[in-house]
C-alpha cells in the first residue's frame, strides 16, 4: 500500500527511475533517493543507495524526469541539467561519461520539458522542437540513424519536429511525442509493436499510432509498451 516519502518537503513533481526517484519540491529543490551505483543521487558520491531523500546540490528546477540510471531536469533558467550513468551520452553534456553532479546539457534553451529513457534523453523547447540524444541503437532518437555506433554526446533535433510538439515521453528504447492537436508518433524499438503503428520493425524517424491521430493529450512509455 501506500507509504509515505520520509523527509521530503511538498512535491511539485515527480518521476520513478530504474532503482531510484528523485522529485522537485515547493521551493525548486531537486531530491532523489535510492540506487546511487552510477551518481543517480546527484551529490558528488556513487556506488551506495539511501532510503530518504537527499537533495541534489546547486540545482533549481522546475520538473525532472528519471530514465534507466541517468536522470534530467529543467532548470529556472530554461536550460535542462543531467547526471547519472552517460556511458552512450546520455547525459548531453558532449561525452561519453557518467556523472555524480548534474552536467548542462549542451546547445539547449528555452527548454520546457524533459524525458529520461533507459539509456536515452529528449528534451522539449519553448517552440515545440524536440531534441534527443544518447543511445540511438533502435533509432530511439529519431533523427533517422540507428546502429551501432550511433551514440550522440549531444542533442539531435528529432526529425520533422522542431516544432510542434506539446509533450514528450522517453521508453527503456523508444520515444513518443503528442503535437499541437493530440497527434501521437512513436520511434525507436517495435519488437513487441511498442510503437503501436501496426508493425513490429523499429523506426527511427518518428511514426504515426495507429487510429490517434488526434485527441491524444498524454503520453507514457515503459519497457516494452
Amino acid at each position: 500500500v501506500p507509504v509515505r516519502v520520509e523527509g521530503l518537503p511538498p512535491a511539485t513533481d515527480v518521476s520513478a527511475g530504474r532503482n531510484f526517484t528523485c522529485a522537485v519540491d515547493a521551493t525548486n529543490a531537486v531530491w532523489c533517493w535510492g540506487d546511487d551505483t552510477f551518481g543517480e543521487l546527484g551529490d558528488g558520491t556513487a556506488g551506495g543507495s539511501t532510503i530518504a531523500p537527499i537533495q541534489v546540490p546547486g540545482v533549481q528546477a522546475t520538473a525532472v524526469s528519471a530514465g534507466g540510471g541517468q536522470v534530467c531536469a529543467v532548470t529556472l533558467a530554461k536550460t535542462a541539467v543531467c547526471w547519472g550513468q552517460g556511458t552512450s551520452g546520455q547525459l548531453g553534456d558532449g561525452a561519453k561519461a557518467g556523472s555524480a553532479v548534474p552536467k548542462a546539457v549542451k546547445t539547449l534553451t528555452n527548454v520546457t520539458a524533459v524525458a529520461a529513457g533507459g539509456s536515452h534523453s529528449c528534451a522539449l523547447n519553448s517552440l515545440g522542437g524536440m531534441f534527443c540524444w544518447g543511445n540511438d541503437f533502435y533509432g530511439q532518437l529519431g533523427n533517422g540513424s540507428s546502429g551501432t555506433g550511433t551514440n550522440h554526446t549531444a542533442p539531435v533535433v528529432v526529425t520533422g519536429l522542431d516544432a510542434g510538439v506539446q509533450q514528450i515521453a522517453a521508453g527503456t528504447e523508444d520515444t513518443c511525442a503528442i503535437l499541437n492537436g493530440g497527434d501521437l508518433k512513436c520511434w525507436g524499438e517495435n519488437q513487441d509493436g511498442e510503437l503501436g503503428n501496426g508493425s513490429m520493425t523499429l523506426a527511427s524517424t518518428p511514426t504515426q499510432v495507429t487510429s490517434l491521430t488526434s485527441g491524444a493529450d498524454s503520453v507514457s512509455l515503459g519497457q516494452s509498451h
